[in-house]
């Protein structure tokens, strides 16, 4: 696993012995603690956001634009333009807002193409 942090088996008996049976909780840490992280950012972030700082648009007005719920606009937004691997319906409802194609919007140019 490429940059996966090694673990010890104290660290698997640790999580183990603190992992809860009831069947209310969400999500078991004993299966995702030991999940590498991801910390490599997709590119298209670096121009989603530049399009967003570019639009004049607030996080609430882009949000509304993007169909979001009015209540939820301005985080939704927030926590779109944070992420560093978003979605591709959000990535498509962003281009839409903004007046692009989603090929405009995430499109690369061909390696030795000029």
């Amino acid at each position: 696993m490429r940059g996966a942090t090694p673990h010890t088996s104290d660290d698997v008996a640790r999580i183990l012995a603190n992992w809860r049976t009831d069947m209310d909780e969400p999500v078991k840490t004993v299966y995702t603690s030991l999940m590498p992280r991801r910390t490599t950012e997709d590119p298209v972030m670096k121009k989603v956001r530049k399009l967003a700082d570019e639009s004049g648009l607030s996080l609430h007005e882009l949000g509304l634009k993007m169909d979001c719920p009015p209540e939820t606009a301005r985080q939704s937004v927030w926590q779109f333009l944070r992420s560093g691997d978003p979605h591709i319906s959000v990535l498509r409802r962003f281009a839409i807002a903004l007046g692009l194609t989603i090929e405009e919007l995430v499109g690369e140019r061909k390696r030795g193409h000029a």
